[in-house]
């Protein structure tokens, strides 16, 4: 299969999670993805279990326990 070509509409975000997952081998490519979309939202908040892995700049992270 030739992916050459293809296009994405979410590419910088995608950019972004490949480039934070092959930083950071702790974080899976689901919570990288995750914290590359969040980025993209207003405001760019996240709350989930596992904070640790969505630490990132631009990035606001409620821990669900605190909420």
């Amino acid at each position: 299969m030739d992916l050459a070509g293809d296009e994405t509409a979410e590419k910088t975000v995608m950019v972004e999670a490949f480039t934070r997952f092959g930083q950071k081998r702790q974080v899976d490519f689901v919570d990288a993805y995750l914290a590359a979309y969040a980025k993209t939202k207003k405001p760019a908040h996240i709350v989930t279990f596992n904070a640790k892995d969505f630490r990132v700049d631009r990035l606001t992270v409620s821990q669900l326990d605190e909420l």
